[in-house]
């Protein structure tokens, strides 16, 4: 969902060693960074979000498998 205001950042092509990880209900990007052994910070920098961003079951996000 976009609101009013809000930035969209369109990324082209996929990054290096990534792979797209479909949100479940109940996930938080704290439990799908420990997920996939990644940095928090990591996990929002790679998907243009930041520690205020909310994420919904069905978005699709960028992971790096450690």
């Amino acid at each position: 969902m976009l609101n009013v205001g809000q930035k969209l950042v369109i990324q082209s092509g996929t990054p290096e060693g990534a792979i797209l990880y479909t949100v479940q209900s109940g996930d938080t990007p704290f439990k799908i960074a420990t997920k996939y052994g990644m940095n928090l910070n990591a996990l929002l920098a790679l998907n243009g979000l930041n520690t205020r961003s909310k994420i919904y079951p069905g978005q699709q996000l960028w992971v790096t498998p450690n």
